[in-house]
């Protein structure tokens, strides 16, 4: 990509990975309220990892007064704020955290096991390997961006000099002319 010639930004190909991450996460710095999704009235303090579901402290208790779910990890919404989020697979309802590399696409562990044989791996770790790439390119693109800058400085200089042989030859041809008016 780095070597190939392109005539505007709008003819490089799109991430598609990084276009889902910003479009899920272009609202992340607004702050929102979050309603209880029980109540639908009050404030939700509380998200249900289990239940995947926000609730304000009243339904919060109310939820999660039975024996077998009181031990749901529930996190206040500040902390839920700060835990990565993924989308979930349609099939299996699980986090999508692991890239395919042969389709491009983000699935979850069960269809890999189920129906999905291709390279793949973690999402942190092909984030890490686009991080990389991203460095990489960014240093040979400041490193081209010096060597237009060395070559124009080069190219001004030829110029002057090209300019000032010019004018030279300007002053001497005209001398020659004046010369030759007078013979």
């Amino acid at each position: 990509l780095c070597r190939c010639n392109f005539h505007s930004v709008d003819s490089l190909p799109l991430n598609f990975v990084v276009l889902q991450w910003m479009e899920e996460n272009k609202n992340q710095n607004t702050k929102k309220v979050i309603i209880c999704e029980n109540c639908e009235q009050k404030h939700a303090v509380v998200w249900c990892e289990k239940c995947d579901i926000y609730c304000c402290k009243d339904c919060e208790s109310v939820i999660h007064a039975s024996k077998a779910i009181q031990n749901h990890n529930r996190i206040g919404i500040k902390e839920k704020s700060k835990k990565p989020t993924f989308t979930k697979c349609q099939s299996h309802m699980e986090d999508n955290k692991i890239y395919c590399l042969d389709c491009k696409v983000l699935i979850c562990g069960m269809c890999i096991i189920d129906d999905h044989p291709h390279k793949t791996m973690s999402i942190f770790k092909y984030g890490e390997m686009l991080r990389n790439e991203l460095k990489n390119s960014i240093s040979a693109f400041n490193e081209c961006i010096k060597d237009y800058a060395n070559k124009e400085i080069i190219v001004d200089k030829e110029i002057n000099e090209l300019t000032l042989q010019l004018n030279k030859m300007q002053i001497l041809l005209k001398e020659k002319h004046i010369q030759k008016e007078k013979i």
